[in-house]
């Protein structure tokens, strides 16, 4: 069965670049791109649990393959980069490269179907969860009594109580990120007890209103979205499955989401939406990865390697720039400056590809090194994951959750999202664990000697 889902989603991509693509060269290293997404989707499909490589190569396959079909039709890339065919050349080879590489050094020989049930709650995961609760109905009460209802229509938002773009990335990755724990932490341990169903009602309220269809991108919805399905169901959603509900989200949902994130509140009688919407999203700023490669490529070209410092920006993104004067820009927003000074463009806040950041540091040596680099950081994971390890086993969870954001970029927004999951989902929690059996031991001891 995997082999011929996997044939047919192959021929049919085949089929359709035949038909939508001209260009000779082109044509040819789309050709080769299917192909590579052919084999890491085949292993993929191959596993008795969904994998991280299964979403890599769905994300492949409509960024860099049908994405670029589309957009290379029209003389401008969304982002008003011009089409130049010798450069989509270059850009194709690039990715071609990095998916070798990927595959090469990627370990998908190791079956973790065997190793890897259904998430089970740690006592530390079990402990903290009347804190978050608490927590998730502070932020809920104190945002509602500050920014009321446009807040959830997604009319205003964090950044509206502050200039400093940091801290309201921060503040919204933090009290979103304890409002879905909250949710998914009692989800997981939920009973067949009046007890369980109320606290699920108690953190679905705050869950609802900091984590709408109005105020959250596609991609956050998608995250939450994957790591529920990791956690709750894996056992029961194959990879086959997963594939068909991955596809239906990409090709129905998320173009039918954006109506809100667009719009705000629509009334359901007001939406007009078709099969169209779902075809068009392809040559939308939505899919701008492969236009962003080749604009950082362009960019490179003028001024220069950053050597590292993109890389430094984002893993000290928490220092907000009014105290860093000299912070390193997203590289988003590098690139957005850049088309605005020289394309004509409108916004700086674009998407910056994995493979991208590793050329903008360091040209075609990146990509080879960014590519292997991931590939192990994967396999490491997976490692501890099926060593036992319940903390890398939700650590696997989260980066696929957000592997969509992770590859699409930028960098430093897809960054701090995760590591604020990451503190908020496994660092806190096990250090107040501590912090409790430490308090604990510490009143044990003082009633001994009394």
């Amino acid at each position: 069965m995997s082999f011929f889902i996997t044939f047919v989603i192959t021929l049919s991509t085949f089929i359709y670049l035949t038909l939508a693509v001209n260009v000779m060269s082109i044509a040819i290293l789309l050709f080769v791109n299917t192909g590579l997404t052919a084999v890491g989707l085949y292993s993929s499909l191959n596993k008795k649990v969904i994998t991280i490589d299964l979403i890599y190569w769905v994300f492949n396959i409509c960024f860099f393959v049908i994405a670029v079909a589309e957009q290379i039709k029209q003389p401008y890339f969304p982002n008003k980069y011009p089409v130049q065919y010798h450069e989509v050349d270059y850009g194709l080879t690039l990715i071609c490269i990095w998916n070798f590489l990927f595959l090469i050094f990627r370990n998908r020989r190791r079956d973790i179907g065997g190793t890897v049930k259904n998430f089970k709650l740690t006592n530390h995961l079990i402990a903290i969860q009347p804190l978050y609760l608490l927590l998730s109905w502070i932020a809920f009460l104190a945002t509602f009594a500050i920014l009321g209802m446009d807040y959830f229509y997604g009319y205003v938002s964090y950044g509206d109580l502050t200039k400093e773009a940091t801290i309201s990335t921060l503040l919204s990755s933090i009290i979103r990120g304890i409002a879905f724990s909250a949710f998914i932490f009692q989800l997981i341990s939920m009973q067949k007890r009046l007890s369980s169903i109320f606290r699920i009602i108690l953190a679905s309220i705050p869950l609802i209103y900091l984590i709408s269809p109005f105020n959250t991108t596609r991609f956050i919805t998608g995250f939450f979205v994957i790591i529920t399905i990791w956690m709750f169901l894996r056992e029961k959603v194959s990879p086959r499955i997963f594939l068909l509900c991955i596809s239906i989200g990409i090709i129905f949902i998320f173009p039918f989401l954006n109506i809100f994130m667009v719009n705000g509140y629509v009334s359901l009688r007001d939406i007009d939406f078709d099969i169209s919407e779902s075809l068009i999203q392809f040559k939308e700023l939505h899919f701008d990865a492969f236009a962003s490669i080749l604009t950082i490529v362009s960019y490179t070209r003028h001024y220069g390697y950053l050597l590292g410092a993109n890389f430094i920006g984002t893993l000290l993104f928490f220092i907000p720039s009014s105290i860093w004067v000299n912070k390193p820009m997203g590289s988003g927003s590098r690139i957005g400056d850049y088309l605005i000074s020289n394309y004509g463009f409108s916004m700086d806040n674009l998407s910056s590809p994995l493979l991208g950041e590793f050329f903008l540091s360091f040209g075609f040596a990146g990509i080879v090194l960014g590519a292997i680099l991931f590939a192990i950081l994967i396999n490491v994971i997976e490692k501890k994951m099926i060593n036992g390890s319940q903390e890398f086993d939700l650590l696997y969870g989260i980066l696929a959750g957000y592997l969509f954001i992770i590859l699409r970029g930028s960098l430093i927004v897809a960054f701090s999202s995760f590591i604020g999951t990451v503190v908020i989902m496994i660092i806190f929690p096990i250090i107040f664990s501590k912090v409790v059996q430490s308090d604990r031991r510490g009143q044990s001891w003082k009633s001994i000697h009394q």
